[in-house]
């Protein structure tokens, strides 16, 4: 149009920067007007419209053939085409497309996805290998930025290091990629220090592995998973159609014949990246047999790997939640993921497994065999029934608890510590509960109740490098101290080190060679089997040794000793106390100056049980023989010191016994002369 034909008589060339936005990314950069043939003044601009060049599409059309409409295909995005067009112009998009979409684990898919990626963008008209670094600013001549003399010669003064230099052509390619993609001319990138450098590279390799992420996934469901996809049916429920998964399930069956690995991932990847959260329940508890089974065999942590951390997270959101979830299963082997937050997970019947994820969580398994793995945070993990559950833990655990139960071995409960060996875990108790800390630091495991019955110790303890079985415990050294309470502590069948501490307390060793300290207060000892040592500690304390070759040491106060069966040692300590050896047995009571006024009981019937009263640092002329009614008395440190042998005048089965002094040691019949 002419200027006339509009009216218009004058455009007035002053005019005035103004950058007034208008919204949505429209710009009026400058201000001017212009007259009318009337002699009336108009404004005009100079508008910058928004360009949107990433959902920018192609007017025309590529004509395809039958087979490349069959083709996998994603919306073509910033210069570039739909992803099945731009393949039937490139031979070479074409064949990398049909590999990708041929290929049959995400292995094989990942090593061709990068390929796919750049083929697809060098099908942008305007594609572009290269870019320059830059010191300079560039900006409009009203857009200046005023810098210090010294602040610009940091700028000036830049040059990018060689070390980046190399890596250019590398960047070259992923930019051009993106360009593509997003429909941008990065022909300059500015810098003005290493930190900036730093900056563009690592903005530039978090874009290009987002794209090829997206790409993935967008392709999951047309190409690897599109065979299990072809099994979703219809069938009626309720009076309307829902959709049917048993041909999907069927499907990644026989897979899983074939390769567990893929069918494990496949499944993983169709359930995270679903459209779908409904009807997901049986092919949850076809992925909790397939961990189960992969747990067993040792193959998890590898097909976890495989499978990928986003994906987990996926799935844990699509099946758990990121808040305080409570989440229920069913009688079926259920694969139930808390996700973030404090979460309480049911499993109910079946195998299940029970994936707390992060946070302070709490976790039933219920009837069946499951597999509990409380991640994160400071977890309560109770197996429920009398069945083989395994519990799962990994460096940075937290401290958890594990409550659980059995009758019989094939109750047998596992607890494995990945990435932990034998050697660097610590036994310990703490009362009546067991504790594991197999990694160091602030994680630890304590097994609820292990020493209170037998009920409470069908546990393994599976490590890298060995499992330590239920019966392996009896050689595993087990210490706990208790508190300035009354309580009572079991051993078992390990080598139990228990400390009663302060109180009143009631301390069985049961099997193995135990060492019982009753501590502060008046305690009761029982050793069991085993050649145990008895400590009464301060306190008027009642030790029994039971069976074997044990040593009792009844310490301060007025105790009582009972060595019961075995050849066992008996000290009193000081204090006026009771000691009995046990019928038939060797024993050996030993006594120093200060012991008190104690009283030694026992008997035998043949030589070999001839027991020993030893009295340390006294000789044989230093001591003082007598006798008070039945009773044998020996003063062998004076008149407060004093020992009462009971009816060693009764008959001769109360008088196997012999006197060991420092210098010397008597037989009863000697001994019978000086006391008549």
């Amino acid at each position: 149009f002419a200027l006339a034909e509009l009216n218009i008589q004058s455009l007035d060339v002053a005019y005035q920067d103004v950058n007034t936005r208008l919204g949505n990314g429209n710009t009026v950069a400058q201000k001017g007007s212009y007259t009318l043939v009337d002699g009336t003044t108009r404004e005009m601009g100079d508008l910058l419209l928004a360009a949107d060049h990433l959902h920018s599409r192609y007017a025309d059309s590529v004509k395809m053939t039958e087979e490349q409409m069959q083709a996998a295909n994603l919306q073509g995005i910033g210069r570039l085409r739909d992803l099945r067009e731009a393949a039937a112009l490139s031979p070479d998009l074409a064949e990398t497309l049909k590999a990708y979409s041929d290929a049959e684990t995400k292995a094989e898919q990942q090593a061709l996805l990068n390929k796919l990626v750049q083929e697809w963008a060098k099908t942008d008209p305007d594609y572009h290998v290269g870019f320059t670094f830059s010191t300079a600013m560039i900006r409009t001549a009203d857009e200046g930025v005023a810098l210090t003399p010294t602040q610009a010669g940091l700028v000036l003064g830049y040059s990018v290091p060689q070390e980046y230099l190399d890596k250019i052509q590398h960047y070259r390619q992923k930019v051009a990629t993106l360009d593509a993609f997003s429909g941008e001319k990065s022909r300059v990138m500015f810098s003005m220090n290493d930190t900036e450098t730093k900056r563009i590279f690592s903005v530039i390799d978090k874009a290009y592995d987002s794209l090829n992420k997206n790409v993935y996934q967008a392709l999951l469901f047309q190409t690897r998973l599109q065979p299990y996809l072809n099994e979703i049916g219809l069938r009626i429920e309720n009076g309307g159609f829902v959709l049917d998964y048993s041909g999907v399930a069927a499907k990644f069956g026989n897979v899983f014949a074939e390769n567990p690995e893929k069918a494990f991932v496949d499944l993983g990847e169709f359930i995270a990246y679903s459209t779908t959260t409904s009807n997901l329940t049986e092919l949850s508890s076809l992925m909790a047999q397939y961990a189960k089974a992969a747990v067993e065999n040792g193959t998890f942590e590898q097909y976890a790997q495989i499978l990928g951390t986003e994906t987990l997270a996926k799935l844990r959101h699509k099946l758990g939640g990121e808040s305080d979830d409570h989440l229920n299963g069913n009688e079926l082997a259920n694969l139930i993921l808390g996700g973030k937050g404090n979460d309480t997970l049911y499993g109910y019947g079946g195998d299940d497994i029970l994936d707390g994820g992060e946070g302070g969580d709490e976790l039933h398994g219920g009837p069946g065999s499951d597999i509990l793995n409380g991640g994160a945070g400071n977890d309560k993990l109770y197996g429920g029934g009398s069945e083989a559950d395994t519990y799962v833990f990994a460096k940075g655990h937290g401290r958890d608890i594990v409550s659980d139960s059995g009758w019989k071995a094939e109750h047998t409960d596992t607890l494995r510590f990945e990435g932990a060996n034998f050697a660097g875990a610590v036994f310990t108790r703490n009362g009546n509960d067991l504790v594991v800390k197999a990694y160091g630091g602030e994680d630890g495991v304590t097994v609820s109740g292990y020493f209170n019955s037998s009920s409470y110790r069908y546990y393994n303890f599976a490590f890298d490098d060995k499992t330590v079985t239920a019966q392996d415990m009896a050689d595993i050294k087990v210490e706990g101290i208790g508190t300035d309470g009354n309580e009572s502590l079991y051993g078992w069948d390990t080598v139990d080190v228990l400390d009663g501490g302060g109180g009143n307390d009631t301390l069985y060793g049961y099997n193995g060679n135990d060492i019982l300290r009753g501590g502060l207060g008046n305690d009761y000892l029982n050793g069991g089997e085993g050649n145990d040592r008895l400590e009464g500690g301060e306190g008027n304390d009642s030790l029994h040794g039971d069976n074997g070759n044990d040593t009792l040491i009844g310490g301060e106060g007025d105790d009582t000793l009972h060595g019961g069966p075995g050849s066992d040692i008996l000290n009193g300590g000081a204090g006026n106390d009771k000691l009995y050896g046990g019928s038939y047995e060797a024993d050996t009571y030993v006594f120093a100056k200060g012991h008190g006024r104690d009283t030694v009981s026992d008997y035998g019937n043949k030589a070999e049980h001839t027991d020993l009263l030893i009295f340390e640092g006294s000789d044989f002329s230093d001591a003082v023989f007598s006798r008070l009614g039945n009773d044998l008395v020996v003063n062998a440190y004076g008149d407060s010191d004093q020992v009462s042998v009971k009816n060693f005048f009764s008959s001769e089965s109360y008088r196997y016994t012999a006197f060991e002094f420092s210098d010397k040691t008597v037989a009863s019949a000697e001994v019978m002369n000086y006391a008549m």
